[in-house]
């Protein structure tokens, strides 16, 4: 997956965010805190939730 741009708005240390992402490479620098974390946590967290609730809702295979 490939993403070229992102938009944030009140998601942890971001208030609001419009940010264009390169085609080849994307480099996220600042100080301890300033939210670096938290642009990647916002690609992670979706896909996670997305497993779990995939998991939850799957038949459960019973074992003799």
């Amino acid at each position: 997956m490939q993403l070229d741009h992102l938009t944030l708005e009140n998601f942890r240390a971001c208030e609001q965010l419009e940010l264009k992402l390169g085609q080849r490479l994307t480099v996220l620098l600042g100080n301890n805190g300033s939210g670096k974390t938290s642009l990647l946590d916002t690609n992670y967290i979706p896909g996670l939730l997305k497993r779990r609730l995939r998991r939850a809702m799957a038949p459960r295979s019973i074992k003799h």
